[in-house]
């Protein structure tokens, strides 16, 4: 099945005048700033528009404000595809881990992931299991996100995105660098598959 490239395009700027307290070419921690504080005031409109501009400008924590808002129908009519549109700006430049950037970075990979594994109707993006599990695996491996590991080792124990490797799980020294990963995390998937509740950070 065919994936959609990461990558999407921003939505036009709609026009606002902003002059009277921060111009629209101010910089992009500028233009975040008054966002934050608009969006506090209970004004989400404006600070919509003013995380668009400091988006334009490249800023990852106002392109993730977006993401959400639009994830979560928050200030802005939901649309899922709007948002994934921001969480792909987002992940389509890397971040090194640590960096200020890092947990808009591992959001968004895991946004992505979750959009990947259902699809969003009437879009181009399709359901593509191995998209999602390559997402969760960058999470899980180079970030250390245990909500990576976690859905990771899910996908693994039910063979979503590529090989089932339930048997391999009992003995880590056997597999292979992406099913390692699961090894600390298979009881609190079984226990999730079991339950119907989440338990982070169950050692074996």
């Amino acid at each position: 099945m065919a994936s959609l490239v990461v990558g999407a395009s921003l939505r036009p700027v709609c026009a606002f005048d902003i002059a009277t307290e921060v111009p629209k070419d101010s910089g992009r921690f500028d233009l975040f700033r008054f966002g934050f504080k608009a969006y506090e005031r209970g004004d989400k409109e404006k600070a919509v528009e003013a995380y668009r501009y400091a988006a334009e400008k490249g800023h990852t924590g106002s392109r993730w404000a977006l993401a959400n808002m639009y994830a979560y129908g928050d200030g802005v009519p939901e649309n899922d595809y709007e948002a994934f549109k921001f969480y792909a700006e987002i992940v389509n430049h890397d971040v090194e881990p640590g960096s200020p950037d890092t947990g808009f970075y591992v959001n968004a990979l895991l946004a992505l992931a979750g959009y990947y594994q259902t699809g969003i109707p009437d879009t181009p993006v399709e359901k593509d299991l191995a998209q999602a599990r390559q997402f969760y695996f960058q999470a899980a491996s180079v970030f250390g996100s245990p909500e990576g590991q976690f859905r990771l080792a899910e996908m693994i124990l039910d063979g979503q995105g590529g090989a089932k490797n339930v048997r391999l799980a009992k003995n880590g020294s056997t597999l292979p660098e992406e099913t390692a990963i699961l090894v600390p995390w298979r009881c609190s998937a079984i226990l999730f598959s079991m339950r119907g509740s989440l338990f982070l950070g169950l050692p074996i």
